[in-house]
C-alpha cells in the first residue's frame, strides 16, 4: 500500500525538526493476507523512495531563494574565493549549484569541513566541468558518504584553473583528502568570470513506530534536486524529507579588514552614541532602583534612643484625595496600659514622606513595653508650603515586633 500525504504525519516530538516544513509524507506499507501490517526492515535489497518537496499546492514550484551572485575576487591573503555553509542535521546530503556567467571558464571546486580549504589541503576537489549541468547551472551533489554524517560549518572554495593545471590532466572524478597538491602557479588570481551560487541540504528520514521518533537509520540520500529527494532505504514505513537552504553568511575576515574608522565614521559614531545612551539609561535606572529600595524600607525614627531595645513598627497611610500629601512636621504620642511615649517625630531626611496614597513604614524604639495600646494622638504643624500644609491621614497600623 502506497499513500502520499500533503503534510507531515506523526508531527509530535522533537525529532520532527529533522523534516522540512514543506515536505510531503509517503507511506509504503505491506499487508499480509489477513490485512495485518507486515514489518519490513533490514532487507537485503534497497527500496527507492522519491519524496517531493516544495509548496503543498500541486504543481507549485519549490520555495527556493534566488542564487547569490558573486563578484569573484580573491583576497590578497587567501588562495580562493570562499563561501561558508552549515549542515545542521545528521544524515544530510548537500547540493551546491554554481552558474558561471561564462560557461567556458574552467573552475575547480574545493570543500573542507570546519576550516577553509587550501590548494594542498582539502576534503574533496572536483572540476566543475565534470559536474552534472542543466541550463548552464552545475549541480554538485555530495551524498551522505561524502559528508560522512558530519554537521557544522563547511567551507566551499573556488578557483579558476589555468592551462598548466588543465595540462596536468585533472581527474574527472572527485579527489579526496588532498590527494593532489596544486600550486599557486596553477590557479588564476584574477577570475575571468563571475558566477552565482546556491547551497541547500537534503535528508531522508522515516518514522520509527517502536521508538516513536523520526530517524535516518537505514536510509541515505541517493540523489537530490530542488524538486525532490530520492532516498534508498532497507525498510518500509512513513518517509519524509529534510530540506534546508544555507543562508548567506557574514564574511568576518572581510568585515574586519575593512573596518577602519576613517572609512566608517557614520557607523562608529552611531555605535558610540548608542553606547553613551545605553550607559546614561543604565545610570538612570540604577538611581531609580536605589530610590525604590529606599521607598520600600522601614525608617527608624530619628529620635530613637540607641539604648532602647523594645520595638514597634508603624505604618502610616496617607489618603487618596487631592492635596492629601503634606510636607509639614508630623508628631505623635502613643499610649498604652503600662506606659506612654514622649512626643515623637515622623521624618526621614532621605526621602519625601506622606505622599498621596502612600504607605510609609517606621520603626520606633522604646525603653519598655507600652502594654495594651489604648490610643494614638497624631498631629502636624502646618509648616509645609502651599497645598502641602494640610494632610489627609487615612489610617495607622502599629505592630509590636
Amino acid at each position: 500500500m502506497a499513500v502520499s500525504w500533503p503534510a507531515i504525519l506523526d508531527s509530535y516530538g522533537d525529532s520532527v525538526d529533522l523534516l522540512s516544513n514543506d515536505t510531503k509524507t509517503l507511506q509504503l506499507l505491506m499487508l499480509d493476507e489477513y490485512l495485518d501490517l507486515m514489518k519490513i526492515q533490514n532487507s537485503s535489497g534497497w527500496f527507492t523512495i522519491k519524496v517531493p518537496r516544495g509548496s503543498k499546492k500541486e504543481g507549485a514550484e519549490p520555495a527556493l531563494p534566488e542564487p547569490n551572485f558573486v563578484h569573484a575576487v580573491i583576497k590578497w591573503n587567501e588562495q580562493m574565493v570562499y563561501h561558508q555553509f552549515i549542515v545542521e542535521k545528521a544524515d544530510s546530503a548537500v547540493n551546491i549549484e554554481i552558474t558561471p556567467v561564462d560557461p567556458d571558464v574552467e573552475l575547480l571546486v574545493f570543500v573542507k569541513h570546519r576550516v577553509k580549504p587550501l590548494l594542498n589541503s582539502y576534503d574533496l576537489m572536483i572540476n566543475l566541468a565534470n559536474v552534472r549541468e542543466v541550463n548552464g547551472t552545475y549541480d554538485l551533489f555530495l551524498n551522505n558518504e561524502v559528508i560522512q554524517n558530519r554537521t557544522g560549518f563547511f567551507y566551499l572554495g573556488i578557483i579558476e584553473a589555468n592551462s598548466t593545471a588543465l595540462n596536468n590532466s585533472i581527474p574527472d572524478d572527485m579527489m579526496f583528502d588532498s590527494s593532489v597538491n596544486f600550486t599557486h602557479g596553477e590557479a588564476v588570481r584574477d577570475f575571468s568570470t563571475n558566477y552565482s551560487v546556491r547551497i541547500y541540504t537534503s535528508g531522508c528520514y522515516f518514522y520509527n513506530y517502536d521508538l516513536r521518533i523520526w530517524s535516518g537509520a537505514g536510509c541515505y540520500v541517493e540523489n537530490a534536486t530542488a524538486a525532490l529527494t530520492q532516498c534508498k532505504c532497507n525498510h518500509l514505513t512513513s518517509f519524509g524529507g529534510g530540506f534546508f537552504v544555507a543562508p548567506n553568511t557574514v564574511d568576518f575576515s572581510y568585515v574586519f579588514a575593512n573596518a577602519g574608522f576613517a572609512d566608517n565614521v557614520t557607523i562608529y559614531m552611531t555605535i558610540i552614541n548608542i553606547m553613551l545612551i545605553y550607559l546614561a539609561l543604565l545610570a538612570w535606572a540604577r538611581r531609580q532602583d536605589i530610590k525604590d529600595k529606599e521607598k520600600l524600607g522601614a525608617t527608624p525614627l530619628p529620635d530613637n534612643d540607641p539604648e532602647d531595645k523594645y520595638l514597634y513598627e508603624m505604618i502610616v497611610v496617607t489618603g487618596n484625595k487631592d492635596a492629601a500629601a503634606t510636607d509639614s512636621k508630623v508628631q505623635f504620642i502613643l499610649s498604652g496600659d503600662d506606659d506612654e511615649t514622649a512626643v515623637r517625630t515622623l521624618e526621614d531626611n532621605k526621602r519625601k514622606l506622606f505622599r498621596r496614597n502612600a504607605a510609609d513604614t517606621f520603626v520606633m524604639a522604646v525603653p519598655r513595653p507600652l502594654g495594651r495600646l489604648n490610643y494614638l494622638r497624631i498631629w502636624h504643624d502646618n509648616s509645609g508650603k502651599g497645598k502641602f500644609k494640610s494632610w489627609l491621614l487615612n489610617f495607622v497600623v502599629i505592630r509590636d515586633v
